[in-house]
């Protein structure tokens, strides 16, 4: 009988030690579970913020952009999809600056052009109109002034056709006829009638021999057509 109740208790004394043992484990095992959540908690915040931060600026680099800085650029570096998709906007970005620049200069050069143009046709007597390629005008020299009792003012950047209107006896002329424009480096006159009247828009009427022209390379600074006129 005491050896039977020695043996139960060192079962007992297994058991609960087995079951110290069980709870211990289980217990270690959800501190190190927590510690797994937490950390991965962590990391997630952490991560997003980052994440957050990197769309910000490449937002930011975007509204300088479209407010006029052409200069804006996103910094960001991930090593993801949002630094690839900062690095295309870099690249748009520094290609727009580019092409604006050149058009700027191409501008610049197309108003040098004009400016001595006109410079030389100011000392024309004949009265000189030149128009660019959608037939607005750009050039109205002093004598086209005394002519047509308008002012450069008054008449730059509109269209021709607006300006003067031109008849050949009773029949009118359009500014299709009258001033072509041709996009083909064409050199030369492209059109020439005597005795026509124009009517400006006060009504008042003037005779005139009219002619068109076009110099080479016109297309290439935006100037359409040249007209001459003057008095019979």
């Amino acid at each position: 009988s005491g050896l039977i109740s020695a043996k139960n208790s060192e079962v007992d004394s297994r058991v609960i030690s087995s079951r110290n043992l069980l709870d211990q484990t289980q217990k270690g095992a959800l501190a190190l579970l927590a510690i797994g959540i937490l950390a991965a908690l962590l990391f997630a915040v952490y991560f997003s913020g980052f994440i957050t931060t990197a769309i910000r600026k490449l937002a930011l680099a975007a509204e300088k952009l479209a407010a006029g800085d052409l200069s804006s650029r996103a910094d960001i570096s991930t090593r993801d999809e949002i630094e690839a998709l900062g690095t295309s906007f870099n690249v748009m970005a520094a290609n727009l600056e580019e092409s604006i620049r050149k058009l700027k200069l191409s501008e610049e050069q197309i108003s040098a052009e004009r400016n001595k143009l006109s410079l030389v046709l100011s000392g024309i007597r004949d009265a000189v109109i030149a128009v660019d390629l959608n037939r607005e005008i750009v050039i109205f020299n002093k004598a086209a002034e005394v002519l047509t009792g308008l002012t450069m003012d008054e008449v730059k950047g509109k269209p021709v056709e607006s300006i003067l209107k031109v008849f050949a006896g009773d029949k009118e002329i359009g500014p299709r006829e009258y001033c072509p424009v041709r996009t083909d480096n064409f050199e030369g006159v492209t059109f020439s009638k005597d005795n026509l009247t124009i009517v400006g828009p006060s009504g008042q009427k003037t005779a005139v021999n009219l002619s068109a022209g076009q110099i080479k390379d016109g297309a290439s600074v935006n100037l359409g057509a040249i007209l001459t006129m003057q008095k019979p």
